[in-house]
């Protein structure tokens, strides 16, 4: 938790477009002193405008609601330096790597909304794992083409173990799964530290000891200069030639490559990926650089983990609610390390 400074007169510009009701309960968390002016009724952020909460950071994402035909990064760049008492920027996106950070003036500070998605992500992702474990798909598949084969024997994860890279709110979430299933569940970040779930968590020093122990790897880590690449041939080489590969973060955190040709070499290595290296926009088809989804050991998701029903209204509302915090000095959490997004 982070302490916000002192406060004056404050002017929040809303990048999303929001209901009746839905603005009724972003008002109820806003301080009532706090004005809030909405993109669909102001075209532009008013010059006092002291916060800006935008809907989405990822390159991939739907355009803003102040600027049609224009992504957030775009809105944000135009906008971020012509706002002489912006403080604050706050994503309603867990995923700020697409942020422009070299556009956004260094002392406007920028908050995520890292966790508020973990629930839904972490049971897409035990979704793929299970998946993979039980061979559905594969199964599924042979019996379609008239082939039922008893003897084909899946996974039990109970016993396995569970390696969490990103232990964040996420694995946090995932562990608890994992737990109850009845793995043994190891995990990875900066740190070395989280809550009590993990037999042990693991700092990123020693991410080979991390990678040999685990049947089910689950990628929940943020896209930063320390994770883009992290996972290439030589880990793949470290990790079980049956081991199982599920990425719910990123997909530039794996070199894109390599997982697909350790793919093809190794059958019983499996690989569920919801995130992928080139997602179309706008309703382009999606053709990746490499048929991943043409692999028997392959099963894939549209980059919607955190997509359930409702699900914006509530993680706005978090983040509104956090915002809130940061501006009238109370508490808050998320405050982006810029130092992390910096690749030159």
């Amino acid at each position: 938790m982070n302490q916000s400074p002192e406060r004056d007169g404050v002017n929040v510009y809303i990048d999303f477009r929001a209901s009746e009701n839905f603005r009724a309960s972003i008002r109820s968390v806003f301080q009532d002193d706090i004005e809030l002016t909405y993109a669909e009724d102001a075209h532009h952020p008013p010059a006092d405008t002291s916060a800006l909460l935008v809907a989405y950071s990822s390159a991939s994402a739907p355009t803003s609601s102040s600027s049609p035909g224009k992504g957030v990064s775009n809105f944000l760049t135009e906008w971020a330096t012509r706002l002489p008492k912006l403080k604050v920027i706050q994503t309603v996106s867990a995923g700020v790597d697409g942020l422009p950070f070299k556009a956004i003036p260094e002392d406007v500070s920028i908050l995520s909304n890292a966790g508020a998605y973990s629930g839904p992500m972490a049971e897409h992702a035990f979704a793929l794992v299970l998946a993979l474990a039980k061979r559905i798909c594969m199964n599924c598949a042979s019996m379609k083409l008239g082939i039922f084969d008893q003897k084909i024997a899946n996974d039990e994860l109970s016993g396995k173990t569970l390696g969490i890279l990103g232990y964040g709110r996420v694995g946090a979430a995932a562990a608890k799964i994992g737990r109850a299933i009845g793995m043994r569940v190891i995990g990875l970040n900066r740190s070395g530290t989280g809550d009590s779930t993990p037999d042990r968590i693991y700092r990123f020093e020693s991410l080979d000891e991390f990678l040999k122990q685990a049947d089910v790897l689950l990628v929940a880590a943020p896209l930063n200069f320390q994770s883009r690449g992290l996972l290439d041939a030589s880990k793949f080489a470290l990790m079980k030639p049956n081991a199982i590969l599920v990425n719910v973060g990123r997909a530039q955190i794996i070199v894109e490559d390599d997982l697909y040709e350790h793919l093809k070499k190794n059958p019983n290595f499996r690989a569920g990926l919801d995130v992928w290296w080139d997602e179309p926009r706008g309703g382009a088809p999606f053709r990746p650089a490499k048929d991943f989804l043409s692999l028997p050991n392959v099963l894939g998701s549209p980059h919607n983990s955190g997509v359930v029903s409702g699900m914006f209204e509530k993680v706005a509302l978090v983040a509104a609610k956090n915002l809130n915090g940061y501006l009238t000095g109370g508490q808050f959490t998320n405050l982006v390390d810029r130092n992390d997004y910096r690749l030159d």
